[in-house]
């Protein structure tokens, strides 16, 4: 979070190139292993040539997919919860070294706020979004752009980016041959959702699933139910890329003076009304937050 950043979010859905990249800021790798548990799937083989996940790191387990054109990398099989960042904060202990240009005067700490007149919240984070103390296993919001770049390199990994590395466009960010996160939540581009191509109320975590079972819908550790996710190798094993949060991805661009980054995975829980969850992508000023805004991490395969 910046201090003094911006209190109203502005979304722009116009997607602009100008062919720059931000990097995942730096940090300290944990020496903590907090993996979900659960049997191995799909996702955790050894690819042809002996390509793998990292494994002991900080957070949720590391799966194995493939992109369009077969490359390989590995995504959290969840969202971060507020529990695992507030380890994160707490490790830190206000350290903000280590941090790229674009995130200098960040600070970790999540931005809640006071409602104003009529009820609303300036950063549009009231404490629903970060209570790890009531709700540690729910996915972490309010967190800007740099506190999820931060979080992953501090856990040793990074922020899910572009297909294969290199410089990120704004223009690929639904594409899944160029975007890791658009290749998972579309099953390498071959549905709309990451379970198929129609959506059914209460699949994922949305209003529908909060009206049936309460805050315990959005404890996206639990996965006994499993619906949330895909149907194909390895794609099988990562939730919730609908639903719950939208989550912030390393696909920066500068644009009119400002710093502009995606986040993926229209959340709407609000209103039976709204909109259905689904994959497509938004574009946010970097230092801005929301209560419905994660993240979560990626890494390279091992060989």
């Amino acid at each position: 979070m910046f201090l003094g950043a911006s209190s109203e979010m502005t979304c722009a859905g116009l997607i602009i190139s100008l062919g720059l990249s931000l990097s995942a800021c730096g940090g300290v790798a944990s020496d903590v292993n907090a993996v979900d548990g659960g049997a191995d799937g799909p996702g955790d083989a050894a690819a042809e040539g002996g390509a793998a996940c990292p494994v002991g790191f900080f957070g949720a387990k590391l799966i194995q997919l493939e992109a369009p054109g077969g490359h390989r990398y590995c995504m959290d099989q969840r969202e971060v919860t507020a529990g695992e960042y507030a380890a994160f904060v707490a490790a830190k202990n206000g350290d903000t070294s280590g941090q790229s240009s674009e995130c200098t005067g960040n600070h970790w700490e999540p931005a809640l706020s006071t409602p104003v007149d009529g009820g609303d919240f300036p950063s549009g984070c009231d404490p629903s979004g970060y209570d790890p103390t009531g709700h540690p296993d729910h996915a972490v919001a309010c967190v800007d752009f740099c506190d999820a770049a931060g979080f992953c390199a501090w856990a040793g990994k990074r922020l899910c980016g572009p297909v294969g590395g290199g410089g990120a466009t704004l223009s690929g960010i639904e594409d899944p041959a160029r975007s890791e996160w658009a290749n998972a939540c579309t099953q390498g581009g071959t549905t709309k959702y990451p379970f198929g191509d129609v959506y059914t109320p209460g699949t994922c975590v949305d209003f529908t699933a909060l009206q049936s079972y309460g805050e315990a819908a959005k404890d996206v550790t639990d996965l006994a139910l499993g619906q949330c996710s895909g149907s194909t190798d390895g794609f099988s094993d990562v939730y919730d890329l609908v639903g719950s949060v939208s989550e912030w991805t390393d696909e920066c661009e500068a644009m009119g003076g400002y710093f502009n980054c995606p986040t993926h995975g229209v959340a709407s829980m609000d209103s039976p009304t709204s909109p259905p969850p689904s994959c497509q992508a938004g574009v946010w000023l970097f230092s801005e937050t929301h209560h419905e805004v994660g993240f979560r991490c990626c890494a390279d395969v091992e060989r």
